[in-house]
């Protein structure tokens, strides 16, 4: 298994991403703490993506609606 990768979506809130091989890629996105050494909040996990940037995409889209309520 690959190490997680972390990909920024605002000043809050990133996305880790982790390769699944030949399948893409899969993830969750975190709320970053306020202070420096505590720990991450989860909110919710991405589907297996196809690269990267779908899913950055598919994160930031599913951000907004997490956000809107």
């Amino acid at each position: 298994m690959e190490e997680m990768q972390t990909v920024m979506l605002d000043a809050y809130y990133a996305l880790r991403l982790q390769s699944e091989g030949e399948i893409g890629v899969s993830g969750d996105v975190i709320r970053l703490s306020a202070g420096t050494g505590q720990a991450y909040t989860h909110l919710f996990d991405i589907p297996s993506m196809q690269d990267e940037q779908a899913a950055k995409e598919w994160a930031l889209r599913a951000l907004q609606a997490y956000r809107e309520g």
